[in-house]
């Protein structure tokens, strides 16, 4: 699998398991990143490449480090 297949899937993961399990939508995550639901559904499938300032914002919205991803 390649690296931006295990980042999408992280990063869908991290979107699933949000709040104790509940999750958030990609609509939910892309407001609070300050992005598009359809940008988060290509990071999530592998289509676009997340940037380093894009990581960071997840990784703080989720409260995770960085390289967590």
């Amino acid at each position: 699998m390649e690296l931006i297949q295990l980042i999408g899937d992280r990063i869908r993961t991290l979107r699933n398991s949000y709040g104790g399990g509940a999750g958030i939508s990609q609509e939910g995550l892309a407001k609070a990143v300050d992005t598009t639901a359809n940008t988060i559904s290509r990071w999530e499938t592998g289509t676009y490449r997340p940037d380093v300032e894009d990581l960071e914002k997840l990784a703080r919205f989720f409260g995770v480090s960085i390289l967590t991803f």
